[in-house]
């Protein structure tokens, strides 16, 4: 079951109980190397990803395979279906945590801020999953997801499903309305997949 809603003011309280995962896979085929590690101002994209989560909490993880991200000195843990996509990504968060609720990030978004967090955060209590839509398309990162989805999303992992759009529309979910975070930050859904959207990025930082 699926709705739509808008965002309401953040609530720092509901912080608590609240795992980060940044889901940083390997090397891309499209842009030839890892995202996680492009160059980001004076750091690494996914260097700016973790300071922005070390603002609301200190419980911050990594899914990734790659020995390159040792150095951020991490817990790191490990898909564990191969070639599945996020959806692979999103069960080893729901496998590893401990707290209700896990706000999971993806590595090739570095325009992400605390507030946009916060505000997807304050509906925690209200669904199993909390991502976001505009009218073009659905965002599935940065999204909220409940530890108590990780016997049935594994189910349906081992039962072959791998798109993100049924993995969600099966659970409890609700899709707030982007324009809210994008009316206070016009990039914090752009993500990074190709050297031409790593260019546009790196343009748009200076404006």
């Amino acid at each position: 079951m699926t709705q739509n809603i808008v965002l309401k003011n953040d609530e720092p309280s509901l912080l608590d109980d609240v795992n980060f995962y940044i889901l940083a896979g390997g090397k891309s085929s499209r842009m030839g190397h890892a995202k996680a590690l492009l160059q980001w101002n004076e750091t690494t994209i996914i260097e700016n990803i973790i300071n922005v989560c070390q603002s609301l909490s200190n419980r911050i993880f990594l899914v990734s395979s790659l020995n390159e991200l040792d150095f951020l000195q991490l817990p790191i843990i490990q898909d564990h279906f191969a070639d599945f996509g996020p959806g692979a990504g999103i069960d080893a968060c729901l496998q590893h945590s401990h707290t209700s609720y896990n706000c999971i990030l993806s590595c090739d978004m570095p325009f992400i801020d605390t507030l946009g967090l916060q505000h997807l955060i304050s509906y925690k209590q209200e669904a199993d999953i909390i991502v976001s839509k505009d009218e073009e398309q659905n965002y599935y990162f940065p999204g909220m997801y409940a530890t108590t989805l990780k016997y049935s999303w594994r189910k349906m992992l081992l039962e072959g499903t791998k798109k993100m759009s049924h993995l969600i529309e099966n659970h409890s979910s609700i899709f707030a309305n982007s324009s809210t975070i994008v009316a206070n930050n016009p990039y914090f859904y752009q993500n990074i997949n190709t050297p031409k959207d790593y260019h546009n990025a790196s343009q748009w930082i200076k404006k």
